[in-house]
């Protein structure tokens, strides 16, 4: 039982390797869209997450570094502009209160000091 087996080679140079022959990169597993899941809700979840374990003071990790950034953007004089006239009213009410109960407290010391002096 003598079978022979005929066995033919091709040789290809160069050029003509590169005409026949795919040699570009292929995937048999379709490529997955990649989400970007850096959105403001994931940084806000984060944030809620980490809340406290960020310090308050200190350089580009902490609360007052994302306070200074944020100031940048909203403007806070804004708000100090609207809340300066009512602190400076509660201040002169408050100094009002206090020159009324010093008043008060002198009216009810004269009125002690002349009911002793009637008696």
């Amino acid at each position: 039982m003598d079978k022979r087996i005929r066995l033919s080679k091709t040789v290809l140079d160069k050029n003509q390797f590169d005409k026949s022959i795919d040699s570009s990169f292929k995937t048999f597993v379709k490529e997955e869209e990649v989400i970007d899941q850096d959105t403001v809700q994931e940084f806000f979840r984060l944030y809620e997450k980490l809340y406290y374990e960020i310090p308050i003071q200190g350089g580009e990790n902490s609360h007052e570094f994302l306070i200074k950034e944020s100031s940048k953007l909203a403007t806070v004089e804004k708000d100090n502009e609207e809340i300066d006239p009512l602190l400076e009213e509660i201040t002169d009410l408050q100094e009002r209160v206090l020159q009324l109960n010093q008043e008060l407290i002198s009216k009810e010391l004269e009125e002690t000091n002349n009911a002793n002096d009637q008696l």
